[in-house]
Order: structure tokens, then C-alpha cells, then sequence
């Protein structure tokens, strides 16, 4: 089976995931060893990430990202018409 680190491993879909084992790098005795992840802990990191989100959203980053890239594309735009003129 294919390698994948669980970070890039959880935003497969479910489809994509067959075939691939989630892993993570661990340093012993100064070297690195990659180490298989199980599906329960799987499910957990996808459990917490849903939580971290969720925290997110409630606390307003989420919301201040989508201000400050609408901010950006208006401002994008905005030169674009300057620079059409």
C-alpha cells in the first residue's frame, strides 16, 4: 500500500483513501521512521479537526479570513478597473 501522511491522508475522500495507510515521522535515536496510523486514531483526528473548526468559526478567525480575502479580491478588482481606465 501507498504511504500517506495522515495530514494529506484525512482530506481524501473516503473513495481515495482505499489503498493508502496514514502515517506520521517519528525521530529515534536520529533517524526517521515512519509509523502507521490506525483507523481508530484516524477517526479521532478527524473527530478533533471537525472540534478545531468548530472553535474557530465560533470565535471569528474563520470569518476574519473570509473578510480579509474578500477585502483582497475587491481590492484585485479595483485595479483592474484602474488600470483599464
Amino acid at each position: 500500500t501507498e504511504g500517506v501522511l495522515i495530514s494529506a491522508y484525512i482530506d481524501l475522500p473516503e473513495a481515495a483513501r482505499s489503498g493508502k495507510t496514514p502515517f506520521i515521522w517519528e525521530v529515534e535515536n536520529g533517524a526517521l521512521v515512519r509509523y502507521a496510523i490506525s483507523p481508530p486514531v484516524v477517526a479521532l483526528v478527524v473527530e478533533r479537526g471537525r472540534h478545531w473548526r468548530l472553535l474557530q468559526s465560533l470565535s471569528g478567525l474563520e470569518l476574519k479570513r473570509l473578510d480579509a480575502a474578500h477585502a483582497e479580491e475587491i481590492e484585485a478588482l479595483r485595479a483592474e478597473l484602474t488600470a483599464a481606465e
